[in-house]
């Protein structure tokens, strides 16, 4: 275990996803277009985030904690197993608890004009980005500011965009959080 972190995951371990119990009162929905976009991510990408499990012990049951939309992308692919982290070191009112901080803990702001910049790139390479879990009414929108923006080399040169943002973000040297000391 690493020094000052209360848990850390060890082990991923393989489950038969018909083991394991969606959480009844999941407050995240999951839409089918969104179940689409996410077996079609694992399809191009491989499976790369674990599902968090819980093993319930009045109920003998192991329950997913963060993983519904990728456990329903699997079973849409036909796939019956997957890689799941045990979190049994939390109290059954933590495990609620995380399943919505984990959900909201995933939401936050976006660079646009970054953003604007890495699709256009990923598009010239003839990269699928609906595969960016993007729908093609936002991606347009991006690719129309992109048509209407100035290019980054007018005012400032992409090296100099560079400094800009390596001065801004900041590391904190305890737990790795990053963050942007310009924000209020």
């Amino acid at each position: 275990m690493s020094a000052g972190l209360p848990f850390m995951a060890q082990d991923i371990v393989t489950r038969k996803i018909d083991e394991l119990l969606p959480y009844a009162r999941n407050a995240k929905i999951h839409s089918r277009e969104q179940v689409i976009q996410l077996a079609a991510m694992i399809a191009e990408y491989g499976y790369t985030n674990p599902v968090f499990t819980w093993f319930d012990p009045d109920s003998g049951i192991t329950k997913i904690i963060a993983g519904h939309g990728r456990i329903l992308a699997l079973e849409h692919l036909g796939i019956e197993d997957v890689p799941t982290i045990k979190l049994d070191h939390l109290t059954e009112v933590q495990a609620r608890a995380y399943i919505i901080a984990d959900n909201r803990s995933a939401e936050s702001p976006w660079d646009t004009e970054m953003l604007a910049l890495e699709l256009e790139a990923l598009e010239e390479e003839k990269f699928d980005l609906t595969l960016t879990g993007f729908d093609t009414a936002f991606l347009k929108s991006m690719q129309k500011e992109v048509a209407e923006s100035t290019p980054l080399t007018g005012s400032k040169d992409a090296e100099e965009l560079d400094f800009e943002n390596e001065r801004m973000e900041h590391r904190c040297p305890r737990c790795g959080f990053e963050f942007d000391d310009t924000t209020e």
